[in-house]
C-alpha cells in the first residue's frame, strides 16, 4: 500500500503543514551532525548504534551506478558524496542533489514512533542557470514495519534552509529513502519529535474542537 501527502491544509494557514522554517535545535533525537556519525565521511555506509546511512549515486546521462560516499559536517548533518559522471566538480559532498539518493535504515525498533524529519540547506536556488528562483524539493520515502510507503514532497525557501517535515503522525519506520528533484540540493540533520506534538494532530483536534462548539451552539 502506497500513501501520497500533500499541502492540502495550506488553504488554511498559508504555509505547508509539512514543513515550515524553523531554528534547528542544538540536539536532535537521532542525530546526524553528533561526532558520532563523522565517520561516515567518505564511507558508503555507515552504521551508529541500530541506524545506518547508505550513499548511492547514478550518471545523469546513462542512471548507471557511479561510485558515492557519504558528507557529514557538525553544522548540516548527513548528504552525499557522489564520485564521477557529469560534472563532478560541482557536486556538494555534503548534500543530496539530482541523482543521488540517501538511505537510512532503522534496526531493533530504533525508527519506532518517529514524528518527523529535520532538513537543512534546502532552499530556493539562486544559481543563475534557470530564470528566476526555481524552488529546490527533498524527496522522501518512508517504507514502514509493514511494508507500506509514504511519500512525501518538501519544498525550500528563502529563510534559512532548516526545515522540519510532520510526518502528521507518529511512524514505525523501516527504511526512509532521500531524493532530489532538479536542481535541488539539501541536507538531512536527522529525526525528532515536535514539542506539543504533530502539525496535522493539532489541527485534527482543532477542527474536532471547533465542530463540538458549533454543535453545542445550535442546540
Amino acid at each position: 500500500m502506497k500513501t501520497t501527502l500533500t499541502a492540502v491544509s495550506a488553504l488554511l494557514f498559508g504555509m505547508s503543514p509539512l514543513s515550515a522554517a524553523l531554528i534547528l535545535p542544538g540536539t536532535l533525537d537521532i542525530d546526524f551532525r553528533d561526532g558520532t556519525w563523522s565517520g561516515a565521511n567518505g564511507n558508503q555506509s555507515f552504521t551508529a548504534g541500530d541506524v545506518t546511512a547508505k550513499a548511492y549515486a547514478f550518471s545523469v546521462l546513462t542512471s548507471a551506478s557511479l561510485s558515492a560516499r557519504l558528507g557529514q559536517n557538525a553544522t548540516d548533518g548527513l548528504g552525499v558524496d557522489r564520485r564521477g559522471g557529469l560534472f563532478p566538480g560541482l557536486d556538494d559532498p555534503n548534500e543530496i542533489e539530482l541523482n543521488e539518493r540517501l538511505e537510512i535504515l532503522f534496526a531493533n525498533g530504533s525508527g519506532t514512533s518517529l514524528a518527523g524529519i529535520w532538513f537543512t540547506q534546502l532552499l530556493l536556488d539562486d544559481s543563475g542557470l534557470l530564470p528566476g528562483n526555481q524552488t529546490e524539493s527533498a524527496i522522501v520515502q518512508l517504507t514502514l514495519l509493514d511494508n507500506s510507503t509514504v511519500d512525501f514532497t518538501v519544498g525550500g525557501s528563502e529563510a534559512n534552509g532548516n526545515f522540519f517535515l510532520d510526518f502528521g503522525a507518529n511512524r514505525n519506520v523501516a527504511k526512509i529513502d532521500f531524493k532530489s528533484s532538479g536542481i535541488s540540493d539539501y541536507s538531512v540533520a536527522g529525526f525528532s519529535v515536535p514539542e506539543g506534538g504533530s502539525t496535522l494532530a493539532i489541527l485534527g483536534m482543532a477542527m474536532a474542537s471547533l465542530t463540538f462548539w458549533q454543535r453545542r451552539s445550535a442546540k
